[in-house]
Order: structure tokens, then sequence, then C-alpha cells
């Protein structure tokens, strides 16, 4: 199911920036866990848009894949400078377990919410 692969993903992705964390200065490790955090990111984004495209009306998915595609063009600006002032500040190590914290909460909201179909207790 797309919330299982999500939950994986997620997993995977997490676990790739916690090892980040730790071999961020080693080549081969550092260069293995980013391909596995793409590949994780994937497992994500795929079912989405799966998930997306079942729900969205013919008639309405160039509109919703449009503003699909401008609003995480503006949302990525600001993170990429943020992390860079965060990796001067705090070192690379922190920030990538700093990732993988968002990562691991986001997951949680995530699937609390495919279990219960909203995000009230």
């Amino acid at each position: 199911s797309h919330a299982r692969l999500g939950l994986y993903g997620s997993i995977g992705m997490a676990s790739s920036l916690l090892g980040l964390s730790i071999f961020a200065e080693r080549l081969v490790p550092a260069l293995v866990l980013i391909a596995l955090l793409g590949a994780c990111a994937a497992i994500i984004g795929i079912p989405m848009q799966t998930a997306i495209q079942e729900e969205t009306p013919e008639a309405m998915r160039g509109k919703v894949f449009g503003l699909q595609n401008n609003a995480i063009n503006i949302a990525l600006s600001l993170p990429l400078a943020l992390t860079g002032v965060a990796e001067t500040f705090l070192g690379v190590h922190v920030v990538f377990l700093g990732l993988a914290v968002l990562v691991i909460a986001g997951s949680i909201f995530t699937w609390y919410i495919s279990r219960t179909g909203s995000i009230e207790p």
C-alpha cells in the first residue's frame, strides 16, 4: 500500500541521514548512503504522485501538478539557504542528524494521519 511504502521510504531516508551524520567525511560510505537516500526518496515520491494522480479529476491534473511543481520550487529555496548557514555554525554531522530527526517526525506524523484519517486526536 501507499502508506506502507511511505513508511519504509521514510525509515530508509532517516537511516541514510543518520549514516551520513557518522560517515560524512568518508567518500565511499557517503556516496553509498547518498544513493540509498535517493532510492528511499523515490520509494516515498512515486506512491505519493500515484495517489495524487488517482484522486485528482482528469480535467484538473494539469493545474494540480503545475501548482505542485511551483510549490516545490518555492519551498526548496529557504531550506537550501538555511542548511548552508546551519552547517557553518553547527557542523555537517549535527545538520544530518537534525535532518534525520525531522524525517522521523514527519514519517510518524504521516503514518498517524494515514491510519486515522485526520490530525485530531
